[in-house]
C-alpha cells in the first residue's frame, strides 16, 4: 500500500465515521452553514476541462459533496479511485464545515449544559451555606454573650483539637 493510497483510504474512513455521527445524531451541522458562502475553486479533472470554480453555501456544497460520496460509495473496487477522490472531496468541506464551527457534538454540547447547569447549582449551595454558617456564628455569639452574662466559663473548642 503506497502512502498516496493510505492517504486515501483514511479519507474514507474518516468520512464514513462522520456520516455515521451524522446519522446517529452525535453531530449536527449549524443553521449557519447555510448563510456561509464559499468559492472552492477546482481543477480540471477527467470529466471536464478547464478549471472551474463551485461556489454556494456551505450546508449546499456539504450536502452535494455527501450525496455524491454515498453515490460513489457502493462503486466496485475497480472504481475505488473514484469513492477516494469522492471522499477526499467531502473530508475537505467537512473540514471548512469544522473550520467555520458549524459542526456542532452534541453531545459534548449537552455534556457542557449540565455541567452548567451543576455548576450554578453548586454556586447556590455555597451561598446558602454561608448564609447558614453566618447565622450559626451569630447564634454562638449570642450564646457566648449569654454565658458571660450569667458567669458560666466559655470552652471555645480549641482544647478538644
Amino acid at each position: 500500500m503506497t502512502a498516496n493510497t493510505r492517504t486515501q483510504s483514511e479519507a474514507i474512513t474518516q468520512v464514513e465515521a462522520f456520516i455515521k455521527q451524522l446519522h446517529d445524531g452525535d453531530v449536527i451541522i449549524d443553521r449557519k452553514a447555510q448563510q456561509l458562502i464559499i468559492s472552492i475553486p477546482k481543477k480540471s479533472s477527467f470529466w471536464s476541462s478547464g478549471s472551474r470554480e463551485d461556489i454556494g453555501s456551505l450546508a449546499d456544497l456539504l450536502g452535494k459533496a455527501l450525496a455524491k460520496y454515498q453515490t460513489f460509495k457502493s462503486l466496485s473496487p475497480e472504481m475505488l479511485v473514484i469513492k477516494e477522490r469522492a471522499a477526499a472531496e467531502l473530508l475537505d468541506y467537512i473540514e471548512r464545515a469544522r473550520t467555520h464551527g458549524v459542526i456542532i457534538h452534541q453531545k459534548l454540547t449537552s455534556e457542557l449544559n449540565k455541567t452548567q447547569e451543576e455548576n450554578i447549582q453548586l454556586k447556590e449551595d455555597i451561598d446558602k451555606l454561608r448564609r447558614e454558617n453566618l447565622r450559626l456564628q451569630r447564634l454562638v455569639e449570642a450564646l457566648h454573650q449569654t454565658m458571660d452574662r450569667i458567669g458560666l466559663r466559655r470552652d471555645t473548642g480549641e482544647d478538644h483539637l
